[in-house]
């Protein structure tokens, strides 16, 4: 008996290696394109237009009352003046006041539209004297575009623009119809523009056979396991919820406090929820990622990466050990408000803590609701939605139109990255669009440093030149290519 089960156990071990040996020998040596790569040189498209787009300070506050409209007025005047075949051959409405539509129509009726979405509204600046330029200065220095907006994402609006102008200057006719939606309110969630973009759209039963928005950019050097630049594009994005966890007390003077405070209670609480977290799970957009990226990283990973079926909860753990990683693979919760009274001797009579959660595809609302109640495991503990949540997006189609597209006009004007599906960790306009197509890609072609992560919504924010350009020639490419 002791023979035959040693000997099953034999044969299953050498199975087994079998397959761990084949699945990384099967890999090819480096990631490869999907589809055949034809080069093309950036276009020259001048800076100027970009530098003079930042110097409008489009600046979204969480108080509409602060807002200063008088540059959003401004921009409308900017664009007509600096694309003027686009505002005269496109049809171009005005929606809720700011935010803009366009429509290029194409040669075929039947053939679905293909929808492009960009934001040209930016975050407050806090000019601590760390800018090397006037943040709303649109410097050109140092083969630079420097000033909020460059990157997000005025960069994608002027890139549209102009390649849609220089392809009507050549009498380009797109084969599907283009709609371009531009809105004015992305960075405080999108109510304004892209929601009531989307409602129009709705109300004439335009639905994109695919989109495009903002989200992934080029990386280089920020995936450390692999040496080669990576185009990210995103096929899911996290959904977005903020609770309020609270406890009641009866208040009171700290002479004479209770065996727990309404604080103790809740910090108690707070310390078991960040100590149990929402497991983790490699699959969806970041399993794509990795079995895309796989045959280009070094032996070992790509030996452990290529038998997920053998290494997966080996492979979560070392996920797990970086911030960065870690979101891929769990919905996250972050603790970012604590109130209790307000004087150092007064017991609270409510105590509360505000918690961020950033929801994996394939977790709802209600899941993590259920989730915080059993971490908390305390009826003193209650708990509230805050604000407006979002679930997590559908994951699109890697093997749709829209990322084939998008992937080869990536491979055309940057044919020494490689390209990938990934998970977008933030939250943007996409999900006003959601209802209209079930293939949302989010991508931007900036080329992205570790020393550039902090650039966005940050100081220093700037845009390389030729990145603009190769930016311009992106969507110049893109347009062309769609079928």
């Amino acid at each position: 008996m002791i023979k035959k089960i040693l000997s099953l156990l034999g044969v299953t071990l050498l199975a087994a290696g079998a397959v761990f040996a084949w699945n990384v020998a099967r890999l090819p040596t480096v990631a490869a394109h999907s589809a055949p790569i034809e080069a093309v040189a950036p276009l020259a498209a001048d800076p100027a237009v970009l530098a003079a787009a930042v110097r409008i300070p489009t600046v979204s506050y969480d108080d509409a009352d602060v807002i200063d409209h008088g540059p959003f007025d401004r921009w409308m005047a900017f664009v007509q003046e600096a694309f003027p075949r686009t505002h005269q051959r496109l049809k171009w409405e005005i929606i809720n006041e700011y935010s803009f539509l366009y429509t290029w129509s194409g040669q075929s009726v039947d053939a679905t539209p293909i929808l492009f979405t960009a934001h040209y509204d930016v975050v407050p600046v806090d000019d601590n004297g760390e800018w090397h330029h006037p943040p709303f200065s649109g410097q050109l220095a140092d083969g630079y575009v420097w000033g909020r907006g460059s990157m997000d994402d005025k960069a994608a609006v002027i890139s549209i623009l102009s390649a849609t102008e220089k392809l009507l200057e050549e009498g380009f006719v797109p084969h599907r119809t283009l709609v371009f939606a531009f809105g004015h309110d992305e960075e405080i969630g999108g109510r304004s523009g892209a929601a009531k973009l989307a409602a129009q759209l709705e109300a004439r039963n335009i639905r994109p056979e695919w989109m495009l928005d903002e989200g992934m950019v080029i990386t280089d050097g920020v995936i450390s396991v692999i040496d080669q630049p990576i185009a990210l594009i995103g096929v899911a994005e996290k959904g977005y919820l903020t609770l309020e966890l609270y406890v009641e007390g009866e208040g009171g003077h700290t002479s004479s406090p209770p065996h727990h405070t309404a604080a103790g209670v809740l910090s108690a609480a707070v310390a078991r929820l960040e100590n149990s977290p929402m497991s983790a799970r490699l699959d969806g957009a970041a399993a794509a990622m990795f079995d895309r990226l796989t045959p280009a990283m070094p032996v070992v990973p790509k030996a452990l990466f290529a038998n997920r079926w053998l290494f997966e909860p080996l492979l979560i753990k070392q996920l797990e050990g970086k911030t960065s990683t870690n979101a891929m693979i769990r919905t996250t919760a972050a603790v970012t408000q604590l109130k209790g009274s307000n004087k150092e001797n007064v017991l609270p009579r409510l105590a509360s803590a505000t918690v961020n959660f950033r929801l994996l595809p394939g977790d709802s609302v209600d899941d993590v609701i259920r989730y915080v109640k059993a971490a908390v495991a305390d009826p003193q503990v209650k708990v509230r939605v805050i604000g407006e949540a979002t679930e997590a997006s559908k994951v699109s189609d890697v093997s749709g139109k829209g990322f084939a597209s998008i992937e080869s006009a990536v491979n055309s004007v940057y044919p020494e990255v490689l390209t990938a599906p990934a998970l977008l960790i933030a939250t943007t306009d996409s999900k006003h669009y959601a209802p209209l197509t079930s293939n949302i890609y989010r991508f931007r072609p900036l080329w992205v440093t570790p020393a550039d992560v902090p650039r966005f919504h940050g100081v220093n924010e700037r845009l390389a030149v030729e990145n603009y350009q190769r930016m311009v020639t992106f969507f110049y490419q893109l347009m062309r290519k769609v079928e």
